[in-house]
């Protein structure tokens, strides 16, 4: 329950009542910072889709990020993945399938849970697992087999599951946890396992995708570089959190099913590693600086460019780490300038003009 909330029932309003509606400026009051779980991938509140075909390993992929979450560890070498409790719940392969990609992947041993009995999705079953074990992240392979084996209900391709997701997503804000689900493509794509995938190519109807906070896809490579062991492409397809067309070269091992992140696809991007040390160089910069710092002078004084500098301060700003004013314009688009949380424009700290 949210504060507005709580104050509200501590009043004795009814929760449902139309009289009392909190206004929009104490609603934005009420809201957490970010807390990437995965960094740039999966944020604790969110539910997302992860669209692939048939053998661009993704199941191997969300066993490697929930063992990274359950130690505390960097996946792929670049995602760093904050320490918690993580659940994967297989119903897409048998129990046979699933023990010989945990023996293979080498976990030493495997630290996260795993369920195989949940053949459809139960949210009430959910719910009450998460409360009594407290799962920060929640991994589920498939949404295609947990939302399409519903007996005489829906199909998956009808627009009433765009219901259940909208649930889902809806719990997993109200849990604070990560809720990451596969999807297969549909048949038309399943076998292009070579070309980009895009977000029409998920299986299921559209509003399925649209529900989710994030969706991302991944696909083989079709090219003869013998630099990777399997070449792999990573991307955001739809993002409320994440930064869509963020996308990475992946090097699948086959002897291990481990991943790499090895490279950016836009050259004008950073590596996730590399994003964190400039969002660290920008924040040193302004905590104690008693200056306003515009996406301009972040770009210059820590040389990257002025998207890398928009992105880092907006992040900042949302994980509340900064705070940002509106600097005095005479037209056109407004400028802002960001600052140290308490700072106070006084004669001895004027704002920059550049």
């Amino acid at each position: 329950m949210t504060r507005i909330r709580a104050s509200l029932a501590a009043e004795g309003t009814p929760l449902g009542d139309v009289g009392k509606v909190p206004s929009a400026a104490d609603f934005l009051k009420d809201k957490e910072p970010d807390d990437w779980l995965i960094d740039q991938f999966g944020m604790r509140g969110s539910l997302v889709v992860l669209g692939g075909a048939t053998g661009a390993s993704k199941t191997t992929l969300i066993y490697g990020m929930a063992q990274a979450i359950s130690e505390g560890s960097v996946w792929g070498g670049q995602l760093q993945c904050k320490k918690g409790k993580a659940l994967v719940i297989q119903s897409d392969e048998s129990e046979r399938n699933a023990q010989r990609k945990l023996q293979v992947m080498d976990m030493d041993p495997p630290s996260f849970d795993l369920l195989t009995d949940m053949p459809e999705l139960d949210l009430d079953r959910l719910k009450a697992l998460q409360q009594v074990n407290h799962y920060d992240a929640i991994f589920m392979d498939s949404i295609t087999t947990l939302l399409g084996m519903c007996g005489d209900g829906p199909k998956m391709t009808d627009v009433e599951f765009g219901a259940v997701i909208y649930r889902l997503n809806k719990w997993a804000d109200e849990a604070n946890v990560l809720v990451v689900m596969t999807c297969h493509l549909r048949k038309q794509a399943r076998d292009a396992t070579n070309n980009n995938v895009r977000i029409g190519d998920m299986y299921g109807a559209g509003s399925q995708t649209w529900a989710a906070s994030d969706v991302w896809a991944l696909w083989k490579v079709d090219d003869n570089d013998a630099s990777y062991d399997t070449h792999l492409m990573l991307r955001c397809l739809k993002g409320r959190f994440c930064e869509i067309d963020t996308a990475w070269h992946l090097d699948g091992c086959k002897e291990d099913f481990s991943h790499r992140v090895v490279g950016v696809v836009d050259p004008s991007d950073l590596l996730p590693l590399k994003a964190v040390a400039v969002k660290e160089q920008a924040l040193a910069l302004i905590v104690g600086s008693g200056k306003q710092w515009t996406i301009k002078d972040i770009s210059q004084a820590i040389n990257c460019n002025h998207e890398h500098a928009r992105r880092t301060l907006q992040s900042l700003l949302s994980q509340h780490q900064i705070a940002r004013r509106k600097l005095p314009s005479t037209g056109g688009r407004p400028l802002y300038a960001y600052t140290e949380k308490d700072f106070s424009c006084t004669p001895n700290t004027p704002p920059t003009d550049r």
